[in-house]
């Protein structure tokens, strides 16, 4: 005689949808990261997630680990031994297998964790490599494999066409990344796809002494983002040289991290002019450098890089500052032209340093702005978790 079954089995409609995510294990927390734990932690108590991560944040204190048990969400481990698999063309047999057996364990691992799981979320398409066993028995038993455009690119990718058939739902933060994705990967358009605003938490938080001493007696402008040309802080240095001479009072902020040459010529460019520009790297207290920012600049060029959701935009606006951007990718759906801030149509400095300059001459008009941006609701908390309630229990 079989033992009687617990009542979140017998009836899952009783106990929350449970969902398993492999997971990015970078260094820092921006853009994917942050996004897919926040928007986890905020469907609780309806969606109960699994995170399976790489050994490597807890050998090396990655802020991922530490943001996911500041929130208690539940966190299982790779049984990797070096590194978090990479999938990489292989250069050599021994390459090769070593791919192979990172293959085997990372899908190993997922299939592990998944058989108490209603359904498998994957962040990125590379992660379907590690839990390619765990699609195929999912889409047997009929669960729900949802994977998400938290970027998007013009071309075509084959791993999306390769992956696609065991996919059920895609998902994107915006309508001009749903456009532009099914429009260069087609084959997206068979399955269920989805537009859920991204999440853009209203936490509060304090100012540290260090922050409010720079801060004081300026007009502040704030960058929050990769320190890299792809998102235009070339071209941000030489907006502010522009600016400069003209506004003494005028200080410019840079969150993040290098990931290019611009980094080096940020720096010596800080090292010159300490007093002007402050270069503050990592920061968990972004939202306190918003609220206190008199402006807020996103300069990723369209040329070289479309925003997927514009997530230092969204976060500025919740916190009541004006944004002065370029028509990136998803921009235009997120700061609204003349409301809650400017979008230039032009990729130059020179444009750049002119919508600043319009905000620094007439102050009235970035406090009336200001007003707008912190009481938009564009992203409705209520909605999204609606919305995303109804992606997962397929309704």
């Amino acid at each position: 005689m079989s033992a009687p079954m617990a009542q979140d089995e017998r009836n899952p409609a009783s106990r929350p949808f449970r969902i398993l995510i492999p997971f990015n294990t970078g260094a820092q927390l921006y853009g994917l990261e942050r996004a897919v734990i926040e928007i986890f932690d905020f469907l609780r108590p309806d969606v109960e997630p699994l995170f399976v991560v790489s050994q490597n944040p807890r050998k090396l204190d990655f802020p991922v680990l530490d943001e996911l048990r500041r929130r208690n969400l539940p966190v299982a481990f790779f049984s990797d031994t070096t590194d978090w698999p990479r999938f990489t063309k292989p250069r050599s047999l021994r390459q090769l297998a070593q791919l192979l057996d990172i293959l085997r364990i990372g899908n190993a691992d997922v299939f592990r964790h998944a058989a108490a799981c209603d359904a498998l979320y994957l962040p990125a398409i590379p992660y379907a490599w590690f839990a390619a066993l765990t699609m195929l028995v999912c889409r047997f038993q009929g669960k729900r494999i949802l994977h998400q455009f938290h970027s998007f690119g013009t071309a075509h990718d084959r791993q999306t066409d390769w992956f696609n058939p065991l996919i059920t739902d895609h998902i994107h933060i915006t309508d001009f990344g749903y456009r532009t994705t099914s429009t260069a990967n087609p084959a997206i358009l068979r399955r269920r796809n989805h537009v859920i605003p991204g999440l853009v938490e209203r936490a509060e938080c304090t100012a540290s002494p260090e922050m409010r001493d720079a801060f004081a007696g300026h007009r502040n402008i704030v960058y929050a983002g990769q320190i890299s040309r792809i998102k235009g802080v070339d071209i941000l240095l030489e907006t502010f040289d522009i600016l400069a001479a003209r506004y003494p009072d005028l200080r410019l902020h840079v969150l993040g991290t290098p990931q290019d040459d611009c980094g080096d010529v940020l720096e010596a460019r800080a090292s010159t002019s300490p007093e002007q520009i402050r270069v503050w790297s990592f920061r968990t207290d972004v939202r306190a450098f918003f609220e206190s920012a008199y402006l807020v600049v996103q300069t990723t060029p369209p040329s070289r890089c479309h925003e997927a959701f514009g997530r230092t935009a969204a976060e500025a606006a919740m916190a009541g500052a004006p944004v002065v951007c370029f028509a990136s990718g998803a921009l235009p759906d997120i700061v609204r032209d003349g409301v809650t801030g400017t979008i230039c149509r032009q990729e130059t400095p020179s444009t750049l340093a002119t919508a600043i300059a319009a905000y620094l001459d007439n102050p009235a008009m970035r406090d009336h702005q200001s007003i707008n941006a912190r009481h938009s609701e564009l992203f409705s908390p209520a909605a999204i978790r609606q919305a995303w309630l109804r992606c997962l229990t397929g309704q």
